[in-house]
């Protein structure tokens, strides 16, 4: 967020007639920002238990095991929510204190909410990952690659790579044309690897 204010302000510095540029530039940087924040929540949900060995001890609570897994992702997800709203909040109080124009409000909210929605793939492989792996450094790892490529992926003129989980944040942006069908293609790709990996944490088994 700082970085995309930073730059908004050096643009409209230089005279260059757009005030609507800083959504141009939360387009490159939100992304980023997403995934980089749920690779750290869910690194943070499962490494707790793998440090307190608690992993164990809730799955002989007496309710299905996928429940338990469905409950660490909506807690995450739910607070990937708070984040979509606390950027728009930001969004809202910074453009009413240096803009007199009006703000896309619709536009804005479209912008930061389908990137998170569009992430829901990326953040069910890492919260997989961070379950399976007890050394949450590799998670982390593939967590920032993740980051990095999903800054590239949707610029590539090879379509296949769209078809990538990393890409779809990059996708849904209101700027583009299909960014209605990227955002169904995320939500289908989400349930697919929810029931995937609900099933793979219903047979797992903690020594």
């Amino acid at each position: 967020m700082a970085v995309t204010v930073a730059q908004w302000q050096y643009h409209l510095s230089r005279g260059s007639g757009d005030d609507y540029v800083i959504f141009n530039m939360m387009y490159l940087f939100l992304p980023l920002s997403i995934f980089l924040t749920g690779t750290i929540l869910t690194s943070m949900v499962a490494g707790m238990e793998h440090e307190s060995r608690g992993w164990k001890q809730l799955l002989t609570f007496p309710f299905p095991r996928f429940q338990v897994y469905l409950a660490k992702f909506f807690w995450v997800w739910i607070l990937m929510l708070l984040k979509a709203m606390v950027i728009i909040l930001m969004m809202i109080l910074i453009w009413t204190m240096f803009m007199s124009l009006p703000l896309p409000l619709s536009f804005l909210i479209k912008q930061v909410l389908y990137s998170v929605i569009a992430y829901t793939p990326v953040l069910i492989i890492q919260l997989f990952l961070a379950i399976r792996l007890e050394n949450q450094a590799i998670p982390i790892a593939c967590g920032v690659l993740g980051a990095i490529a999903s800054r590239f992926l949707p610029l590539f003129s090879m379509e296949w790579l769209y078809a990538l989980p990393w890409s779809y944040s990059g996708l849904v942006s209101p700027f583009l044309p299909d960014y209605l069908f990227w955002l169904q293609v995320s939500l289908g790709v989400s349930l697919f690897l929810l029931i995937i990996t609900a099933g793979w944490f219903q047979r797992l088994e903690w020594k």
